[in-house]
């Protein structure tokens, strides 16, 4: 054998070498974010002006939009919603990464089956509109997609930003914005009196209040218990409602007001509000209610 076919085979065998290291490299996992790339390079959050989701968990679809500030939800009920949870939510998704499509001839095995799937649209500001269906999970730490006909494997557990129960997206304040720039604050209960703000701090105007506790110098104090009101289900109102425990009366310089009313459920444990300019009733968190009910010297049994 010549030294030139000598180093020819050297060169081979060192070919066949690295050949065979590459073909036993594992190949990426379907979690993994090797060879991922945006799915919408271009979007920013604020171009995200209303979503639509329908979740195999919801009795219906719901449907939100961009107010100001925060989010509104349109159906199944009209209300705030949770702004954070709703902005979190846009920003995983126009943010998703996913890698190449995979071969799919049953969406079963993907969990992307309609009526396992979380269906999900984004309407655009330039009057766009976006659909894709989040399903199982990958085998890495990621989720299948429904994107355009197409199912990818996206980076990230989307599922799970998704809640189980379609109140958790629902703002749980009871009152839009800050109560304690009021101006004007009117109650009535066990006795009925009106405090207003002035130039020497809160003046009683009408009714005497029914303890000490509630003098007008405590006004901002009784403003923090109304501040700190959660709502704890938005169950409908039950029919015929109990004369009110407590009724609130909140008006700000500008003029505009606002009332709450505080009923007793039929349970006999549980406090139902009402609230102008919304519909039905909702039940109030059990502590927040007792707090600021005991405030206003209405005994708690």
């Amino acid at each position: 054998m010549t030294p030139g076919q000598r180093r020819a085979l050297v060169f081979l065998a060192l070919a066949v070498s690295i050949v065979t290291a590459l073909l036993m490299l594992p190949a990426p996992q379907e979690g993994s974010s090797e060879g991922a790339k945006p799915l919408f390079p271009r979007l920013e959050p604020l171009d995200v002006l209303a979503l639509g989701i329908r979740h195999p968990g919801w009795s219906s679809e719901a449907s939100f939009e961009r107010g100001d500030p925060g989010w509104d939800m349109l159906a199944p009920a009209q209300g705030r919603a949770d702004r954070a949870r709703l902005d979190a939510l846009v920003r995983e998704l126009i943010t998703l990464e996913v890698r190449d499509a995979v071969e799919a001839t049953e969406l079963g095995a993907y969990g992307l089956e309609p009526g396992e799937r979380i269906e999900i649209s984004l309407s655009l500001e330039d009057g766009d509109s976006l659909e894709l269906a989040v399903g199982g999970e990958t085998v890495g730490t990621g989720t299948y997609l429904l994107f355009e006909d197409r199912v990818l494997p996206a980076l990230g557990l989307i599922a799970k930003s998704v809640p189980a129960q379609l109140d958790d997206l629902r703002d749980r304040a009871v009152w839009q914005g800050s109560v304690l720039d009021t101006t004007r604050l009117s109650i009535a209960g066990e006795a009925t009196w009106a405090v207003e703000r002035g130039p020497e701090g809160w003046q009683l105007t009408q009714g005497q209040p029914p303890t000490l506790a509630l003098e007008p110098a405590e006004t901002d104090a009784l403003l923090q218990f109304l501040e700190g009101l959660r709502i704890g289900s938005f169950e409908a109102a039950e029919p015929g409602l109990d004369e009110a425990l407590l009724q609130v009366e909140l008006g700000d310089a500008a003029g505009h007001s606002l009332g709450l009313d505080i009923h007793r459920a039929s349970d006999g444990v549980s406090y139902l509000a009402t609230i102008s300019g919304t519909s039905g009733a909702v039940i109030l968190e059990r502590a927040s209610a007792l707090a600021l009910l005991e405030r206003c010297g209405l005994a708690a049994d």
